[in-house]
């Protein structure tokens, strides 16, 4: 026996993915926001000649989330999505995060979108699948 579908239910059916994948990509924001919301750490700020700079007094160490300092990183993360509905995005706008997450020659990485989305995958899937946690 052969299914039919009409592009009716086609649409429909894409329709809730995409709201379901909406739906993931603000429940994996706040999890990466959450895990850089660690208390505020004391900085040191100091006046440079390309402007101010910050040094936390308690930086975190290789393979944990970054510290908070002044909260940036955290406000700097955002979600967009395709316009077709089918990709959605999580990150920063900010050039350090990358250098954060993945580690210069000069510092190891301090992932936090890696292993949030680790950590979450399962719950992501189940979004995306059902529209709920």
């Amino acid at each position: 026996m052969a299914a039919k579908f009409n592009d009716e239910f086609i649409k429909e059916t894409e329709k809730k993915l995409a709201d379901n994948l909406y739906k993931a990509a603000v429940y994996l924001k706040g999890k990466v926001k959450e895990a850089l919301n660690t208390t505020g750490n004391p900085y040191l700020a100091s006046a440079g000649p390309s402007g101010r700079h910050y040094k936390n007094e308690n930086p975190s160490e290789p393979g944990e989330a970054p510290h908070k300092m002044l909260g940036n990183l955290m406000r700097s993360i955002a979600h967009a999505m395709s316009e077709d509905g089918k990709t959605a995005y999580v990150g920063s706008n900010l050039e350090y995060a990358l250098f954060l997450e993945v580690g210069t020659v000069k510092m190891a990485p301090r992932p936090f979108f890696r292993t949030t989305l680790t950590e979450e995958a399962e719950t992501i899937k189940k979004i995306i699948a059902t529209g709920t946690k």
